[in-house]
């Protein structure tokens, strides 16, 4: 490939995002054509490595910057970073698109398109840095722009909010990165992520467990694991759409894309790395899940449902086998498809009525029957339903947790019943939002424009395209990114069909026979109703309130009517989620070490002889420390 355009591709967003207020003198509408322009041309310029980097090749730039410390500018793409750099470039220029009919008319526009490619750039540099050094510089860019983008409506009070925690925990992810950076730059001598490092011959044996846990906590936070995920909630809510859907689909992968590149491919895996990796992936998904069943916010809901399907992800790679990696990095693509289809989807409906309340919704399907349709496609998606592409991604992690057995097994279980959780949920969104009694303010809605319905077009029919076919995504994306992680070793056909120790999954097949058994069942139907010799009929009552007039919003099956039960039953749980949920222990956690603080302050009396004597005890201390 000429590197020439792949240098072309990681330069040109920051340079566009410095045209974006020239070109806005053009007109309005302008940013918006110059900015899609912009990440469709990146995005096929990334496109054009796949055939390199398939053909088992890698791609790498060094530019001499920092020689004193031995830091080159080092761009470095094999199959795992160009599998991120595909989600980040294409779903971005989506969200660009997309956000040229969402942001019409709307003030902002210079500091939001300027933000946008800025983002879209630092992820790709995240994705493509081949040192320590540069991958710490690109990921406090891509922190900074995001949270520019979480406080984007700064005259409201709730992002500025969502914006002061997200900043907040995000840059205490930074720390924990950048104390691990360091420590492996102060035993090893390098920067350099294409080594390969033996944690346990290299430095004091306390360095593995300390890196394993500093890196899991910072990669951890941006990849929104539970319980470092409670920023994600309020962000994911407070952003516009399209940045929303970049959110869920793109930056929080590249926090798993810092887990599997260190954990996996840096570093040689300590014992307890899978299993841990993996118990950690079933919390998020069940939490997630749990959290996202009793929302009435669609924002909030599916924030939590990202979460929860985060944890399908790590489940996978934590499993540690070929076929669980692979099943892990297919779930990691499919949910950046039909996550990012869904906040689109929920962007059209907010767009249009202004509320993001799925209570005051309802019968939606026939005013805006594309973004109807897009949203239950991609509901149906991630709650893995057959035909589409969740439904293969997840029987691959079933399969190979199955495989592995043990205490795998156990966590297949909780997986398949998080799956059934996850259609619960959204049966509740699809019916609230799209069917049901329509609402009086609601009879003159209409669909959005084209700018951001084919936008969500795209990403639901790659959601059927990847779930009939996925040997198409399996052997150009997943294949090559499955090698990097297990040094070339690949011990199943993956090409078609997929193929397990358990069985086989011809999707085509499959697909057919659902196809076929839809179409008998459709002739029967008309066939026994041309026998009948009367037409059925549905007979309508008014519901009995006791002869209490209601008004026809009154008489709405809202979302409060889902699960009740289930909020019963888990009263404990969710009265807990609802005092604060992790962020209540963190708080409370804070306000304990505020009052030790406060209590150790009495000691600063001013006395001499009061400082030698701590600072007599702290020697002592620290001797110990060193003869231990």
């Amino acid at each position: 490939m000429n590197t020439d355009l792949l240098i072309i591709a990681i330069s040109l967003p920051f340079i566009a995002a410095l045209a974006v207020p020239f070109v806005g003198m053009i007109s309005s509408k302008a940013r918006g054509y110059f900015s899609s322009i912009v990440t469709v041309v990146i995005a096929s310029i990334i496109m054009l490595t796949i055939p390199t980097i398939y053909s088992g090749e890698t791609i790498e730039l060094l530019f001499q910057w920092i020689p004193i410390l031995g830091v080159d500018f080092g761009i470095y793409i094999d199959g795992l970073s160009i599998l991120i750099a595909l989600i980040i470039s294409v779903l971005g220029a989506l969200a660009s698109i997309y956000s040229i009919g969402f942001m019409k008319d709307r003030e902002g526009s210079n500091r939001y398109y300027i933000l946008l490619l800025l983002f879209i750039g630092s992820m790709l540099g995240v994705a493509f840095s081949s040192n320590l050094f540069l991958f710490y510089v690109f990921w406090e860019l891509m922190t900074l722009t995001s949270w520019g983008l979480v406080i984007f409506y700064q005259r409201e009070e709730k992002p500025l909010k969502a914006g002061y925690k997200y900043f907040v925990m995000t840059t205490a992810a930074s720390v924990w990165i950048l104390i691990a950076i360091t420590a492996i730059f102060s035993y090893t001598g390098t920067f350099d992520m294409r080594i390969v490092i033996p944690l346990s011959a290299t430095g004091p044996g306390w360095l593995g467990p300390f890196l394993l846990v500093s890196l899991f906590i910072g990669f951890g936070i941006k990849a929104t694991i539970v319980p470092l995920h409670t920023w994600t909630p309020a962000a994911y809510s407070e952003t516009p759409a399209p940045i929303s859907a970049i959110f869920s689909s793109a930056m929080t992968k590249l926090g798993i894309y810092g887990i599997v590149r260190l954990f996996y491919v840096m570093f040689i895996p300590l014992s307890f790395t899978y299993p841990l990796i993996a118990a950690f992936g079933v919390v998020t998904m069940v939490i997630g899940g749990m959290m996202a069943l009793i929302q009435e916010d669609i924002k909030r809901l599916l924030a939590y449902s990202s979460v929860s399907q985060i944890g399908y992800v790590l489940l996978g790679i934590g499993v540690g086998t070929a076929f669980g990696i692979a099943g892990g990095l297919f779930h990691l693509l499919n949910h950046a498809m039909f996550k990012a289809l869904l906040f689109l989807c929920a962007g059209a409906v907010i767009y249009r009525v202004g509320t993001r309340d799925i209570n005051e919704l309802g019968g939606l399907a026939k005013k805006m029957p594309i973004t109807a349709a897009c949203f239950i496609i991609g509901a149906l998606a991630v709650s893995g339903v057959p035909p589409f592409n969740g439904f293969v991604s997840k029987l691959m992690i079933y399969e190979a947790t199955i495989e592995a057995g043990g205490i795998y097994y156990v966590l297949c279980a909780v997986a398949a019943f998080v799956s059934v959780i996850t259609l619960a949920y959204f049966v509740k969104a699809v019916h609230s939002i799209f069917f049901g009694q329509s609402l009086e303010n609601l009879k003159e809605m209409k669909e959005v424009s084209p700018y951001m319905y084919v936008p969500m077009c795209i990403l639901a029919a790659g959601c059927i395209i990847f779930g009939i076919f996925p040997q198409l995504p399996l052997r150009y994306l997943v294949g090559p990114a499955v090698g990097v992680i297990t040094s070339g070793v690949w011990t199943y056909d993956i090409l078609y069909p997929i193929r397990s120790d358990l069985g086989i999954w011809d999707a085509v097949t499959a697909t057919s026979l659902l196809i076929i058994g839809i179409i008998v069942g459709v002739l029967i139907y008309y066939f026994g109703m041309g026998r009948s010799t009367t037409s059925p009929k549905i007979e309508k009552t008014k519901i009995f309130v006791g002869g209490e007039e209601l008004a026809p919003d009154e008489l709405q099956f809202s979302s409060a009517h889902f699960y009740s039960s289930i909020k019963t039953s888990l009263k404990p749980f969710y009265d807990l989620s609802r005092a604060g949920g992790f962020d209540w222990i963190y708080f409370n956690s804070a306000a304990a070490f505020e009052r030790t603080c406060e209590y150790l302050r009495k000691t600063h009396t001013g006395s001499l002889a009061m400082y030698i004597a701590w600072f007599m005890i702290a020697l002592i201390l620290f001797g110990m420390v060193l003869l231990i």
